[in-house]
């Protein structure tokens, strides 16, 4: 008597594994596509850091020469005020004087400076022209090589030109701008104020090279500048 195998219905171990293995893969790929969505999800919603681009240097600094040139107007009692700082009752504001004020940066620190044309008072003469004084008298006709310069002595009617150095952003309306220099024989006429600019590489002009913005006026008929050289204000007049 023979036995009959029924092969279909029972598949050999291989088939069966594979089949197994199948399976398993698709239920592992149903799984990530329903977690592919909320992971997506989830992640657009997480909140992004920002990064805040710095300052330029030039805004977080001292203002720039550039920016001292951004002239505001001075008011009468700012003037005043600026001049009883210096000299308190030995100068005072000479508003005969047409303009009697002028502004710019005239050292070229790149703070605003004021230039002011003042009068000794007739009782404190002695302090304007004393040695111990808060601020430099002197003569802009001395000439710049002088090798021994002379002492100076402001009149008692005379005009005087006083140019009030800038501290900082605030300039010369800043409380601590004390420094002057007070100039005798720089009153003109019809004085105006000349911006600097870059000096040239190629300048073979054996005059020194102003330091800053210049006042260009009219003395005893002739045309000059007055400028700044790095260590006192001075006086060129023109050839012609």
């Amino acid at each position: 008597m023979s036995h009959r195998t029924d092969r279909g219905t029972n598949p050999k171990p291989p088939y069966r594994a594979l089949i197994l293995f199948f399976a398993a893969l698709a239920s592992v790929m149903l799984i990530g596509c329903n977690k592919s969505p909320d992971t997506t999800k989830t992640a657009e919603l997480q909140p992004q850091p920002i990064s805040m681009p710095s300052l330029p240097t030039a805004a977080q600094g001292t203002p720039t020469p550039a920016q001292a040139k951004e002239l505001v107007p001075p008011k009468t009692e700012e003037v005043n005020d600026a001049v009883v700082r210096v000299f308190n009752k030995a100068a005072t504001a000479d508003s005969n004087f047409t303009p009697s004020v002028l502004v710019g940066d005239f050292n070229g620190d790149g703070s605003q400076d004021i230039a002011v044309a003042v009068k000794p008072n007739p009782d404190a003469l002695a302090e304007i022209n004393s040695e111990f004084a808060n601020w430099v008298l002197e003569d802009v006709k001395q000439a710049e090589q002088a090798a021994k310069r002379t002492p100076v002595k402001a009149e008692r009617t005379e005009t005087l030109i006083a140019i009030i150095h800038g501290v900082g952003a605030k300039g010369w309306r800043n409380p601590e701008a004390r420094q002057t220099f007070l100039l005798r024989n720089a009153s003109g006429t019809s004085p105006v104020v000349e911006f600097a600019e870059k000096p040239s590489t190629s300048n073979t002009s054996r005059n020194p090279t102003p330091k800053g913005d210049v006042i260009r006026e009219t003395i005893n008929g002739r045309r000059g500048l007055i400028y700044w050289n790095g260590a006192r204000y001075a006086l060129r007049l023109s050839s012609d």
